[in-house]
């Protein structure tokens, strides 16, 4: 069973699990999906804590690639990309301030005034951020294709650029959630993946450190 223990930032909205297509069982509200013709996904939320599996329709066994974290293949790769789909659908509809884009920019906006441009016609939804004082980048929100990040899916996620000294950014990496930078210098940038995994708080700690070491 694939199991995750979400961030203590968002809050159920229990109702909307239900108008979502859950269903309460006792202490847990389950959702089941068909994927294709061969195969059905059962979502199971209780408190923190989200369970995801998958299962064969003919046989009813679960589908052993999907838990395999290494498992190639355009079959499987297919099956993984679908699950994210929805958990992202879900997950946006049920539960409070999942938006990450949303809660960063509030964020620097209270704590550090933060310049907030759109400087690419081409990319309308990329935002920099510029200090005060220098008015030098120290921020960059984008959306990219998760290959670019080197994650072997063909969705377009969120992430964030952000600077930091160089010997604390190759400790930090880890091509999970942080990964070498994007289409930017390696050495004083990184790039920070933004989704349900995100450690907001963390995020916040990291958006500090590159803020002043723009503007030391």
């Amino acid at each position: 069973m694939k199991e995750k223990e979400l961030w203590k930032q968002y809050e159920v909205e229990y109702q909307m699990l239900l108008e979502y297509g859950f269903e309460k069982e006792k202490d847990y509200y389950i959702l089941k999906k068909d994927l294709n013709f061969d195969l059905y996904t059962v979502f199971i939320w209780k408190e923190k804590i989200l369970k995801i599996d998958v299962y064969e329709k003919a046989t009813g066994e679960k589908y052993i690639p999907f838990y395999i974290k290494n498992a190639e293949g355009v079959y499987v790769n297919e099956i993984k990309e679908k699950i994210d789909i929805i958990k992202k659908e879900y997950m946006e509809a049920c539960l409070k301030n999942f938006n990450i884009k949303e809660q960063i920019l509030e964020y620097v906006k209270k704590k550090h005034h933060a310049i907030l441009e759109h400087p690419w016609d081409k990319f309308p939804n990329y935002v920099t951020l510029k200090t005060r004082k220098k008015k030098k980048w120290y921020g960059v929100i984008m959306e990219i294709s998760a290959e670019k990040l080197g994650l072997i899916r063909g969705e377009v996620v969120e992430a964030m650029n952000l600077k930091n000294e160089p010997n604390k950014i190759q400790t930090m990496i880890d091509d999970k959630t942080i990964f070498p930078a994007y289409h930017m210098n390696k050495k004083y940038w990184f790039t920070v993946l933004l989704n349900e995994e995100t450690n907001l708080e963390k995020l916040k700690q990291l958006i500090d450190e590159s803020y002043y070491f723009v503007e030391k």
